[in-house]
């Protein structure tokens, strides 16, 4: 009994291990984005992989690649061989625009407020002088 424990769990750590051999998203994503594939050739390519490993299911993800592969032969437009390979686009800088401070904001409410105020109180003078003018 004890021994058959013991194989159930080997098997066990044993699929593990073969599951966190994957690469994780960010690494394979770096290799991607290091290739310059862009989304077509890197979902083309991760479903290659993925066919490694499965099984009876690798004929369909392999059509995936090939259909993506044509897909981006296709966006490509005519007359580009199979070979050819567009050049990566410059990745363009991302500007971080700086929030306002809160203490920024209060300010500006603050001088709203007094501003209203200070129309509501001409306003009143104002009804008031011309009504005692009337």
């Amino acid at each position: 009994m004890t021994s058959t424990l013991h194989i159930a769990a080997a098997e066990i750590e044993v699929k593990r291990a073969h599951e966190l051999t994957r690469a994780p998203l960010p690494q394979s994503t770096a290799a991607v984005e290091d290739l310059g594939l862009g989304f077509h050739l890197g979902a083309a390519l991760e479903r290659i992989a993925e066919a490694g490993g499965a099984g009876g299911d690798s004929a369909v993800r392999l059509r995936e690649a090939v259909w993506l592969i044509e897909r981006h032969l296709a966006l490509l437009g005519p007359g580009v061989e199979a070979g050819d390979h567009p050049k990566p686009v410059a990745a363009q800088p991302v500007q971080i625009v700086a929030l306002p401070s809160v203490r920024r904001e209060l300010g500006l409410a603050a001088a709203r407020a007094l501003i209203f105020v200070a129309a509501v109180v001409l306003l009143v003078l104002s009804l008031t002088l011309v009504s005692r003018l009337g």
